[in-house]
């Protein structure tokens, strides 16, 4: 379940590696869905929806911007994986991509870009705790009135966050990557950082506080599980987690 702008392109890479094309989506299926740009606003969920039954029954990695509740569309209960970031530098992080690949956006500063209240609602406020919360398909599907999650739903994506079989968090990246391969039994090779841009400061100095308000149930779902990333962290097996570390960086 790749939340935007979280290192979820990085880590669905590098499951990709142990699939066959043909049952990895969207890539097996890459020639039905319309043509949109990365990220768009129309939620993924509804090209996965179009597929037909049988093409669902077909996928064995199925990666992308997905609301947990997409897992009903699915012929067995999947194994889950999801990527938490700190919902400020994830909003900039969004901030940023629209800046430099939507054409219409790119003359706009970041603040100006915050201030738009439709991209704001879909994309920014809370969008951690919405796509783990959501009560239905339907709700998802909602665009042009998204759903604006609450206490309520925070404590339905806590809740739910347990359910998953690895959560990872950006800013522990190498840590996730090998807390995950534990968490599989996988080896999944070198750790990249794939569709990653730089990282800047907001050419605003008051946008980060500004954020923060819009952001308020994410933190706390972001420091429940950063809580309970460290946990697992600890869990692991000595030579897992750091004589297996220092082979990694010494290639061997």
């Amino acid at each position: 379940m790749h939340i935007q702008k979280t290192g979820g392109t990085s880590l669905g890479n590098m499951l990709r590696r142990r699939f066959a094309p043909d049952v990895c989506y969207p890539d097996a299926f890459e020639d039905q869905r319309p043509a949109r740009r990365y990220p768009d606003l129309t939620p993924e969920v509804v090209d996965l929806a179009a597929l037909s039954a049988e093409q669902r029954r077909s996928i064995r990695l199925l990666s992308g911007h997905f609301p947990l509740v997409a897992q009903e569309l699915l012929s067995e209960p999947p194994l889950l994986l999801t990527v938490l970031r700190h919902p400020v530098r994830r909003t900039v992080s969004q901030l940023r991509h629209a800046q430099r690949y939507v054409p219409e956006f790119r003359d706009k500063s970041l603040a100006e870009l915050f201030d738009l209240k439709r991209e704001r609602a879909l994309l920014m406020s809370n969008i951690q705790t919405r796509v783990l919360s959501f009560d239905s398909l339907e709700e998802s599907f909602r665009v042009d009135d998204p759903v604006q999650p609450d206490r309520t739903r925070l404590e339905t994506a806590k809740t739910n966050l347990q359910s998953f079989d690895f959560v990872g968090i950006t800013e522990e990246f190498e840590a996730s990557v090998r807390l995950c391969e534990q968490s599989l039994g996988w080896d999944l090779g070198r750790t990249r950082s794939d569709n990653a841009a730089p990282t800047q400061a907001p050419d605003d100095p008051d946008l980060e506080r500004r954020i923060l308000p819009e952001v308020q149930l994410d933190m706390e779902l972001y420091e429940f599980a950063r809580h309970r990333f460290r946990e697992a962290v600890e869990r692991l097996p000595r030579e897992s987690r750091i004589e297996r570390w220092k082979k990694r960086l010494l290639g061997r």
